[in-house]
């Protein structure tokens, strides 16, 4: 059964900046409820979340300017003084329902050389790169909580190694006293058993800080006391995996990340730029239906204007763009080109990038998986010649410096294998990022 002695310490640990009569619990966390909570507590995961959501109400934007129709209306009076609209007579402070004049209009734009496409076409690709920029931001933070949690649990893992060294330690210490008050083991053998038990004390010591510096880490991520109790789960040993082929792996990726995603919505941006720089670089065709309704000013007289009222049409326009002198509207069509041949070489680069990640990620997943095989080993013979040593010393068959070496060999050998857990577990982290399964 284990014993978490992890616990224990980090208790202690937060009991000296905690209010006299207040006690916390200390929580256990997976691996999954940590990240959740530390993408919760995220700023950066809010700021990306609120970017998506004006990139959505940009696109609903686009899309009612292209396909609603637009109202206008004003109202009109000179209330005071010479008024242009009554031959300028004088007016000394009037204002009657006859001296207002109002205008109230429907323009609804039927064509206008796909000016109103290429927006909604442009927000609607941003919408989609905001989309993925939110899961690749969501992503990245996760694999960052997971390196902070396994480093938590490795750090535990080994603070109980050095705890249970110490143990050991002392009551070795405490035998070879007795052994030598009988005059079974010399001096020299007292000191050295005196030597490693303080050996003990200061690599505990340094177990104990290194615990703590984790836990602040830990707790900065979940916007906690910096101290604040907590516990991951055991390491343990990952589950076998199955990768797939090279080619099927990489294809899978590239259809997978959200940076492929992006790097594709750039490309398709500046494909969407070349376009609206063309239809604003010549002549331009509008066809627009307007209804239009006038309330004139009569001050008081009968109206003279023939207007109809309301009065409806369909006006057809076709215009050179503003500034137009050809040059510069051809200058400005080739640097929207060398956009999009800058954003093509961009996607490209990333998909080189996620290639090299993946087959990076595999490689050392591979590495650490061994390793752990190994370590477990080294571990399974350290603890049973252990076992035969510490009998053999007890009979006076050993001396202190071959016990001394064996409880140093068990005692890296659990190191050894807590960091070759540990680096499995970040490892097959790193691998479904770069492969692009969830995290």
């Amino acid at each position: 059964m284990r014993v978490r002695s992890t616990a224990a310490l980090l208790l202690a640990l937060g009991a000296a900046f905690l209010r006299p009569g207040w006690a916390q619990e200390t929580r256990l966390w997976s691996p999954a409820a940590y990240v959740a909570a530390a993408l919760e507590a995220s700023p950066e995961t809010a700021r990306s979340r609120l970017s998506r959501k004006a990139a959505s109400y940009r696109w609903k934007s686009a899309l009612a300017s292209a396909a609603l129709p637009a109202l206008s209306w004003s109202a009109d009076s000179v209330p005071y003084g010479h008024t242009p609209a009554d031959s300028y007579q004088f007016h000394n402070w009037r204002l009657n329902a006859s001296d207002v004049g109002i205008n109230t209009g429907l323009r609804w734009n039927l064509f206008n050389s796909f000016a109103d496409e290429l927006n909604v076409r442009a927000s609607s690709l941003a919408k989609d790169a905001a989309d993925a920029e939110l899961e690749a931001s969501l992503r990245s933070q996760a694999l960052a909580a997971l390196r902070v949690y396994y480093s938590l649990a490795l750090k535990g893992r080994i603070l109980e190694v050095s705890e249970g060294n110490l143990k050991a330690q002392e009551a070795q210490f405490a035998l070879t006293q007795d052994l030598y008050k009988h005059g079974m083991k010399s001096y020299t053998d007292l000191l050295k058993s005196e030597t490693d038990l303080l050996s003990s004390r200061l690599r505990l010591a340094s177990a104990q800080a290194e615990t703590r510096k984790s836990l602040v880490r830990f707790n900065t991520l979940l916007q906690r006391g910096p101290l604040d109790p907590a516990e991951p789960e055991p390491l343990s040993e990952p589950g076998a995996r199955t990768f797939p082929e090279p080619g099927t792996e990489l294809r899978d990726s590239l259809l997978k990340r959200p940076e492929l995603r992006i790097a594709r919505l750039e490309e398709d941006k500046a494909a969407v730029g070349l376009r609206r720089t063309i239809r604003e670089g010549v002549p331009a065709l509008s066809l627009d239906a307007l209804w239009q309704r006038q309330e004139v000013a009569t001050f008081g007289k009968p109206s003279a204007f023939g207007i109809p009222n309301p009065n409806y049409r369909l006006a057809l326009t076709l215009a050179l763009p503003s500034g137009f002198n050809a040059y510069s509207q051809a200058q400005n069509a080739l640097v929207s080109r060398s956009e999009l041949e800058r954003a093509r070489e961009s996607r490209r680069a990333v998909e080189l990038q996620v290639g090299q990640e993946v087959a990076l990620s595999r490689g050392e997943l591979e590495r650490a998986l061994q390793t752990l095989r190994v370590a477990s080993r080294k571990e399974e013979i350290s603890r049973e010649n252990l076992g035969l040593v510490s009998d053999q010393y007890q009979q006076g068959r050993a001396d202190v410096i071959r016990l001394a070496q064996a409880q140093l060999d068990f005692l890296e050998s659990q190191v050894q294998r807590a960091q070759a857990m540990h680096d499995a577990h970040v490892a097959a982290a790193e691998y479904r990022y770069a492969a692009g399964e969830p995290l």
